[in-house]
């Protein structure tokens, strides 16, 4: 009869690079926000923004013989005219462009690839226990390894656009539309890479982690011929409804997609992220009797 395997919801040693992983994201933005103020002050851009934006306010504030409008008629000709302010133009584009170029580079990348490795690595350990195998797992399989490698840099792209947006939206915020000094739009800059990032740094952390792990452990099952697989949920109060749902459905095909998540397994990367981001779910397996001296596939090229 085959058995099946109850495992724990998380191994030690998933937990442990999530928190390496959340380390190392976390130290790309603060070098991200320092060289972001560095980079604003080394060019005397801040003087630049500030003069820029009190010029194009003034085209609200006074009519053009220089009557002084109403705040009412100031807002109303700001809500309607906000594409006027807003990049690509001008002096903020440039900015923009020059810092993604300078400041943000390829560091988020290098090192959510390099995390991936080291969650891949869990996750083919990971499998190997759940099947009663002593853990020896290498990852040197080219197929993963670009796979994982494309992932990291995929997605360090993706984190660097969203931080360029939310840096875009302080300092046409800010200057633009409040009209604040260089001090106070520093301060927001620091604010954002110091205390928002702190808890995005966690969520892609836990994220990334989960699928590069994911993905091999699923590899390694596949390539050592499981059969059937089924969806383990945390059930509390913070559980999704459809990873609830997905537990139920109990042993399905390996193949398979669960049918309340349309997800071939937790963390599948296919998946709706409303499915994947901050998931704390595992995969369990039905485990076939092994003969002893059998053949165990532990991260080489695939068996042919």
């Amino acid at each position: 009869m085959p058995r099946r395997l109850s495992v724990p919801r998380r191994t030690l040693g998933l937990i442990r690079q999530i928190r390496i992983c959340q380390r190392a994201v976390y130290a790309v933005f603060q070098t991200q926000g320092n060289g972001t103020i560095k980079y604003l002050r080394s060019k005397g851009i801040h003087k630049k923004l500030f003069e820029d934006a009190q010029y194009q306010r003034a085209k609200y504030l006074y009519t053009p013989d220089g009557t002084a409008r109403s705040e009412q008629e100031i807002q109303a000709r700001l809500e309607k005219s906000k594409q006027d302010i807003k990049p690509p133009y001008g002096l903020i584009g440039r900015v923009l462009k020059d810092w993604k170029r300078n400041v943000a580079k390829k560091k988020m990348e290098r090192t959510l690839y390099e995390n991936n490795l080291k969650a891949g690595q869990v996750g083919g350990n990971t499998a190997l226990s759940k099947m009663g195998v002593v853990p020896t797992f290498r990852l040197r399989n080219k197929r993963l390894i670009e796979s994982l490698k494309a992932r990291g840099f995929k997605i360090g792209g993706v984190v660097n656009d969203n931080t360029l947006k939310q840096f875009q939206k302080i300092l046409v915020d800010r200057y633009y539309y409040n009209g604040e000094s260089p001090y106070e739009v520093e301060k927001a800059i620091r604010g954002l890479f110091k205390n928002t990032y702190k808890n995005r740094s966690m969520t892609i952390a836990r994220t990334e982690t989960g699928i590069a792990q994911m993905e091999v452990q699923t590899e390694t099952f596949k390539q050592n011929d499981i059969k059937r697989k089924y969806w383990m949920a945390i059930v509390d109060d913070r559980t999704r409804d459809t990873h609830e749902a997905a537990e139920t459905e109990g042993d399905i095909p390996m193949d398979e997609k669960f049918q309340a998540t349309h997800m071939l397994w937790p963390f599948d990367s296919s998946g709706k992220s409303d499915d994947i981001v901050n998931c704390r779910c595992d995969l369990g397996i039905v485990n076939e009797k092994r003969e002893k001296d059998s053949y165990v596939w532990t991260g080489e090229d695939a068996k042919s």
